[in-house]
């Protein structure tokens, strides 16, 4: 198997440790095809969703940028300077670039963001990680336009990611990747809720 097929497999995997009160999840990103208009010009946020329950104090810590040596254990060193964005739907509730909480898993330097959050309410929520100065409208829809990925280490044309989310009290699980591919059940309901909505204002206007 090569090098390449491996790390597409650690991208999809997901390793869920100390029952729900923490999760660790691996994957890449690079320059895609998001617009599918034939051509790679299109830099990847990736975007992971969870459910937690109320009162949960939750630590967010990426792992992104190889200085020295294979981190990550995918065969690779690569590295991006990282940026974090935190949603309740589609309200932002942090933004956390560069921070020195990140050495505890590992990482080597402070380009890789981390920070806690307090939910008081339980629900699902949505963590993006991309490389640094995207928007939040870049964000919720996965991917930057007319941007390409550029490696700070290495000479790779995409770039690994580890987060792992711990809970400091409540607890956390479904954490899991959300594609471009396939859209969320949730994202489902808030499209057709959109419909609904310009439907009866349609109607109204009649």
């Amino acid at each position: 198997m090569s090098k390449f097929l491996r790390v597409l497999l650690v991208s999809a995997t997901l390793a869920l440790c100390n029952g729900a009160s923490a999760a660790v999840i691996n994957g890449t990103i690079g320059t895609i095809d998001a617009d599918r208009d034939g051509k790679q010009q299109e830099l990847k946020v990736a975007r992971i969703a969870f459910t937690v329950s109320a009162d949960t104090r939750l630590s967010f810590d990426s792992l992104v940028l190889e200085l020295t040596r294979d981190l990550n254990g995918d065969g690779f060193i690569t590295g991006f300077d990282s940026e974090m964005h935190l949603f309740d739907r589609g309200t932002v509730l942090h933004v956390n670039d560069d921070s020195g909480q990140t050495y505890g898993d590992g990482s080597e330097y402070p380009f890789d963001s981390a920070f806690e959050w307090r939910f008081e309410q339980a629900g699902t929520y949505l963590v993006t990680l991309g490389v640094h100065a995207y928007g939040n409208a870049d964000a919720l829809q996965g991917y930057q336009a007319g941007r390409i990925y550029r490696p700070l280490v290495g000479f790779e044309n995409f770039g690994a990611w580890r987060l792992s989310l711990a809970a400091l009290t409540g607890s956390v699980s479904n954490v899991h990747e959300i594609t471009n591919d396939v859209p969320e059940p949730g994202t489902l309901a808030l499209f057709g809720a959109g419909l609904l909505g310009a439907g009866l204002l349609r109607r109204r206007r009649r």
